[in-house]
């Protein structure tokens, strides 16, 4: 139900900026980290921040207008990734929201807003359609230059690789084994 020109914004501001902060709190902290993840194999400069007012200050204080801060909100209670989102806006960054109620205080910050409402049952809004919406701008950047998502997966499967073999080069490995 999300206009598709406002998707094919949001993936190009991801696409095109040089660092992109994901704020959000509580039940959106584990989202954050795992488009922080995901968007990490597809570009660099990712920064998840989910740690309060404190932590979100301290990273954002160099965001400016080529950086893209985007706001993860659930309910009203998203106060901190709202004042991010007004923030880099004072600062001259992009902002993207994408919340999961409408009375999200995020709605009336973010430049472009991607509201994916769905409640389970009860008042507790649901966290499918808001990953549904992180995870395929994840994919439409990984879609928009396999050559380079290519890259960064043989750049971290080399570094994963010499981490988790006592230091020694997958090459020494082989030689090994061989």
């Amino acid at each position: 139900q999300l206009p598709l020109d406002k998707v094919e914004e949001a993936a190009e501001m991801l696409r095109t900026a040089r660092r992109v902060y994901i704020v959000s709190e509580d039940a959106a902290a584990g989202l954050s980290a795992a488009a922080q993840s995901y968007l990490s194999m597809v570009r660099r400069g990712v920064i998840s921040l989910d740690h309060g007012p404190f932590g979100v200050a301290l990273a954002l204080k160099e965001v400016g207008p080529e950086d893209v801060i985007v706001g993860l909100g659930f309910t009203n209670y998203a106060d901190t990734a709202t004042r991010a989102l007004a923030l880099g806006k004072k600062m001259g960054a992009r902002t993207i929201g994408i919340i999961a109620q409408a009375d999200c205080p995020i709605a009336g910050e973010a430049e472009l807003l991607l509201s994916c409402s769905a409640i389970e049952g009860s008042y507790l809004p649901s966290p499918t359609a808001m990953a549904s919406i992180l995870f395929a701008l994840a994919f439409s950047l990984y879609a928009s230059n396999q050559d380079v998502y290519g890259r960064e997966v043989a750049q971290f499967e080399q570094v994963y690789a010499d981490l988790t073999n006592n230091g020694r080069p997958r090459e020494q490995l082989e030689e090994e084994e061989g």
